[in-house]
């Protein structure tokens, strides 16, 4: 209709189809990553199943006690449930098609069924037979804690993709000042310590993710978000982003990256430490 120059329009639609194929690029590679994570963990179920039952088996030979047995067969069950539901968790992110699809997927866990013999003399041994019901209460609490610690998981992975997009969006715009002819500038155009901060640290949380032990996952995650945090003052310090030269600020109009960076640090230190405390 005339509204913009044709030149500014062409302008503005490469910058556009320029960004839109750089972050495509990006989510078929993190794509790449999860459906690789997926192969393994499958591996590992498929490599711990036969384990399970061999506790009764080797109870029947006469190699272990019974307590024993249930012993072994629970820790077996118990890693099994996890890596299900791993496998749950990391099948809805490939899936996902928006931030809705995010979460973590509910799972439906059965209680192991403990078959109890009745006695037959009166020399049955009645210990064993009492210390069934714990192996129900163990797993069930075992479960009850699979799925709440995993929501600051699930949460951490989604806000280190965040942390890895923002430094691709927008951070400022030209002033009435300036001309209108002046394109906007990314994070990682605007300043190299930003946009290197923010490219590994996002990498590194998501890998950081698939971490099994919850101390040493929410110990990097913070790592990672203070270390984001630290490129930005670095930025700012070391005058490749001038927001305390006060001319500079009427100039330009801060945009909506940088503030997403900033809240996707922070908000990762913060998973971190509910990772630490679920541990």
């Amino acid at each position: 209709e005339g509204a913009v120059a044709e030149e500014q329009y062409v302008a503005a639609k490469a910058d556009y189809e320029t960004r839109l194929a750089s972050t495509s690029h990006e989510m078929e590679m993190l794509r790449g990553a999860l459906s690789a994570q997926v192969e393994i963990v499958r591996h590992d179920i498929a490599t711990l199943r036969p384990e399970l039952g061999k506790g009764d088996v080797r109870y029947k030979a006469g190699e272990i006690s019974l307590a024993k047995s249930r012993n072994v067969d629970k820790e077996v069950r118990t890693q099994l449930e996890k890596l299900e539901q791993d496998e749950k968790q990391l099948a809805s992110l490939i899936t996902a098609d928006s931030a809705a699809g995010l979460v973590a997927p509910k799972t439906t866990r059965t209680q192991p069924s403990v078959t109890r013999m009745k006695p037959k003399t009166e020399s049955t041994h009645v210990p064993a037979e009492s210390s069934a019901p714990t192996v129900s209460t163990s797993s069930s609490r075992f479960s009850a804690r699979g799925l709440i610690g995993s929501k600051p998981r699930i949460a951490a992975l989604v806000i280190a993709v965040v942390l890895l997009i923002s430094v691709r969006m927008a951070w400022f715009a030209p002033s009435e000042m300036l001309s209108s002819e002046s394109a906007t500038e990314a994070g990682v155009t605007v300043s190299f310590l930003v946009g290197l901060g923010g490219l590994i640290c996002g990498l590194a949380a998501i890998g950081a993710a698939f971490i099994r032990s919850g101390g040493m996952r929410g110990t990097l995650h913070i790592v990672l978000g203070v270390f984001a945090m630290l490129a930005l003052g670095a930025a700012i310090a070391l005058g490749e982003i001038p927001l305390y030269n006060s001319y500079f600020r009427q100039l330009i109009v801060m945009r909506e990256g940088l503030y997403v960076y900033i809240l996707a640090a922070l908000v990762l230190i913060v998973l971190g430490m509910l990772q630490r405390r679920e541990s």
